[in-house]
């Protein structure tokens, strides 16, 4: 990976706003919420991966960055299946492939093989 490339990709996905609003507001009753539950954790791990990758530290990226696009899966899987309007869905899937795309770059960082 070169880093001009992961630094791009990291500053776009810090600046997009993560689409959690009904979990992050408290209403259990959307019928979204713990699919936005779900993918807020992972964002919240995804954001320290890419932290300690910039701060160096030494991690097994590959397979942590494996372990959260695992869950991306699983979060788009239950996405499919969901009813509800097309809108919300393809805001939800956009969010969920652009943190795909940079956890394929961590997964692919000089140190990912570190631990």
């Amino acid at each position: 990976m070169r880093k001009r490339t992961f630094s791009r990709a990291w500053y776009l996905w810090v600046r997009t706003s993560c689409p959690t609003e009904n979990f992050r507001s408290g209403k259990r009753s959307s019928p979204t919420y713990d699919l936005e539950c779900d993918l807020d954790h992972v964002v919240s791990r995804v954001h320290r991966l890419g932290n300690s990758l910039v701060e160096g530290i030494q991690w097994d990226y590959s397979d942590l960055a494996s372990q959260e696009i695992s869950e991306l899966d699983q979060i788009t899987s239950r996405l499919d299946r969901q009813a509800m309007p097309n809108e919300e869905k393809e805001r939800l899937k956009s969010y969920i492939s652009l943190t795909h795309d940079l956890l394929q770059l961590i997964s692919e960082s000089p140190t990912a093989q570190a631990s």
